[in-house]
């Protein structure tokens, strides 16, 4: 699969950045995670907005780069409609979709939140021992206006009689 892009231009730049002679979008992240959950949200967006498939409209890869110490995600558009989709990306003809893509946003490994949202997640994984189960709906409190039925019908009777 060729990029589209040169390691050294990437190094040194940063966010999400729109190769337009590879057709290529390219965002960098400081730890594998992370890039990886950009990448599902990635084709869930062009899934969702443009009615693209992977591995028929583009594809997708994670890079690593040990000297730069970050990941790297790649999406090459192959088919006519994953360039048009490119296309539109860089003309700002899909803003909801340009901004989901850029906005990815994940706690990075040093970040103390990151503790925080793993043992809550650990915590919530360890509580769901039994199947989930919905419970059955109460059923329906009679509001102010089941008085006035009652009295309508009422009305409605004695007068057929």
């Amino acid at each position: 699969m060729v990029l589209g892009y040169e390691r050294s231009n990437l190094s040194r730049k940063s966010g999400l950045i729109f190769d337009a002679e590879g057709v290529t979008l390219i965002a960098r992240y400081s730890d594998e995670l992370s890039a990886y959950r950009a990448r599902r949200s990635w084709v869930d967006t062009l899934r969702n907005y443009f009615l693209l498939e992977a591995e028929r409209d583009f594809e997708m890869a994670v890079l690593s780069s040990p000297e730069g110490g970050h990941f790297s995600l790649s999406c090459f558009f192959i088919s006519a409609c994953g360039r048009y989709a490119f296309w539109r990306l860089i003309n700002d003809q899909a803003p909801e979709a340009q901004l989901k893509l850029s906005t990815v946003r994940t706690p990075s490994l040093s970040s103390p939140y990151r503790g925080k949202l793993f043992s809550q997640w650990k915590t919530q994984a360890s509580t769901i021992h039994s199947p989930l189960v919905l419970p059955t709906p109460k059923p329906r409190e009679r509001g102010h206006n089941s008085q006035w039925v009652k009295l309508i019908r009422k009305i409605l009777l004695t007068e057929k009689r």
